[in-house]
């Protein structure tokens, strides 16, 4: 671990290697974990089966504490805590499905009703698409995304070592934006109850947001 550390404080100290360079280097090995971890599981094996501890535990005081009422209502609050606890994984599946899940829910509803066709309808259109969410608060980003992709194969120094490495960080920091745009888009409440307006002020939003920045970019100058 120490020799670790080491090897780290030196690569930071080195003043051969550009700080663009290090910057690649650490968000590409970050991201590489991450998605390792993500498809593997090893947090969310350990956080299961630390979360099953937990409750093992809880379950055994609250029985030792069953005429303690004031006892027993504070493991119960820390019981109810430990079940809430979701792993990364979890909350990132959950990030754009709140909305999703209102849907569903209205649709079980208009079923149970017996509700006419036309009311289900409209309320399906009132619902957002997540996939045009996306695309109006990074239409920008979509247009040059593709070009950014395919980089590697029409631009020779992006097959170097150098730049496999910068091209791979600058795909994952445009899709670190996306998210954040997506995410940010969805705080805004549903318009008029048509999805539309939602998807044109995420377009004139992305668009000021863009020209705010080369206008600053301008003026650093």
């Amino acid at each position: 671990m120490g020799s670790l550390f080491k090897y780290l404080t030196d690569f930071i100290k080195d003043k051969t290697t550009t700080w663009g360079f290090k910057t690649a280097l650490f968000i590409s090995i970050i991201t590489l974990v991450c998605l390792t971890d993500y498809f593997v599981g090893f947090s969310k094996n350990y956080h299961f089966n630390n979360k099953i501890e937990q409750l093992e535990k809880l379950t055994k005081l609250k029985q030792a504490f069953l005429t303690d009422s004031t006892v027993l209502k504070e493991f119960q609050e820390m019981e109810s805590k430990v079940i809430q606890n979701k792993h990364y994984s979890e909350r990132l599946s959950s990030l754009f499905s709140k909305e999703n899940e209102s849907k569903n829910l209205s649709s079980s509803k208009i079923k149970g009703q017996n509700e006419s066709s036309k009311n289900a309808d409209t309320t399906n259109r009132s619902v957002r698409s997540i996939f045009w969410m996306a695309l109006s608060s990074n239409y920008l980003i979509a247009i040059i995304l593709p070009f950014l992709v395919f980089l590697p194969f029409y631009n020779k120094e992006s097959r170097t070592g150098k730049g496999i490495l910068s091209w791979f960080s600058s795909l994952v920091i445009l899709a670190i934006m996306i998210t954040i745009f997506t995410w940010f888009a969805y705080l805004i409440p549903l318009i008029g109850n048509n999805p539309n307006w939602n998807y044109l002020l995420n377009i004139v939003m992305h668009s000021v947001f863009w020209f705010a920045i080369i206008m600053l970019g301008k003026k650093n100058k």
